[in-house]
């Protein structure tokens, strides 16, 4: 997953016209008044901490990774964890490396706990065709993982590697639904901006039925919200004064983007159904097993 602010729709102020004066910001009283304080007093020690060290940028990814692997293995175990982390990683370096190849300079992964990982962009691609480029790289790499779990499966047995392709596969196409800042709202940028709103309403009903029971899931629809109307309003995705998408860059687009959605239902369909038998070779061997 990466982010954005959503594109700018008005000339920025030059310098020599007066600044606004600032509001005034609401406090936050109460227990989360003080959290909030002390995590703002405590970041500015801890960044100028992390500069001076060398490989500092690295410092975040790998103490994310930590915690997330953490978190996974308290329901998961830890080998489940490890695994699913490391394979959340690929996906995130899909990202990164569509980006380089687009000269979008990125931070290095961010993983959080419960909800994945994303990379934030410090500029704009060209046109929404490369910001569709850098967010499909991310379910290509991570759907390329969860076949390599898969095959690891075939090959070994574990039912490890079979679980990890099946949340491989249902992760990626989670994150394939066409809303932002998810990587298919950024790939069906490249399309029509107008997909967005189908994006938000999947995920609306979706979370409105229990399908998707985490609470993160609303901050994820209200990020999506200045996307949708700016691009509702503008009727394009691509930045203000960028490269135009062309037709074919919009079909093939729309090819690639089916195409993998396609996969990876397959994919997440047939690792379930295995993971369906060898729960049901485990509950025959245990009716089996005589009593003492």
């Amino acid at each position: 997953m990466s982010l954005q602010p959503p594109p700018v729709l008005v000339p920025p102020v030059q310098k020599s016209h007066r600044e606004p004066p600032p509001q005034a910001k609401k406090e936050v009283k109460g227990p989360l008044g003080a959290l909030l304080a002390f995590c703002a007093v405590a970041w500015k020690f801890i960044l100028p901490a992390l500069k001076l060290l060398k490989g500092a940028k690295f410092l975040l990814t790998g103490a994310s990774m930590i915690a997330s692997v953490w978190v996974y293995s308290i329901a998961f175990g830890w080998p489940f964890a490890a695994g699913f982390v490391l394979c959340i990683f690929v996906h995130e370096m899909g990202h990164v490396a569509m980006a380089a190849q687009q000269g979008v300079p990125v931070t290095v992964p961010i993983f959080i706990p419960g909800f994945g990982a994303l990379i934030l962009q410090n500029r704009w691609a060209k046109s929404a065709w490369g910001e569709a480029l850098i967010g499909i790289g991310g379910p290509m790499a991570g759907t390329f993982a969860a076949m390599v779990c898969w095959g690891c499966y075939f090959v070994t047995g574990q039912g490890i590697f079979l679980g990890l392709a099946f949340f491989g596969f249902m992760i990626n196409l989670f994150n394939m639904i066409p809303i932002m800042p998810l990587d298919g709202g950024w790939i069906v940028s490249a399309i029509s901006p107008f997909l967005w709103l189908i994006g938000v309403v999947i995920m609306v009903v979706m979370a409105s039925m229990g399908l998707i029971r985490n609470p993160l899931i609303w901050i994820l629809v209200l990020l999506s919200l200045p996307h949708l109307w700016s691009g509702l309003k503008r009727g394009t995705a691509d930045p203000m004064g960028g490269e135009v998408t062309t037709k074919t860059q919009k079909l093939a687009m729309g090819i690639a983007y089916l195409g993998l959605c396609g996969l990876l239902v397959v994919g997440m369909t047939a690792t379930h159904d295995g993971l369906l038998e060898i729960r049901a070779q485990k509950r025959a061997l245990i009716r089996n097993v005589p009593a003492h």
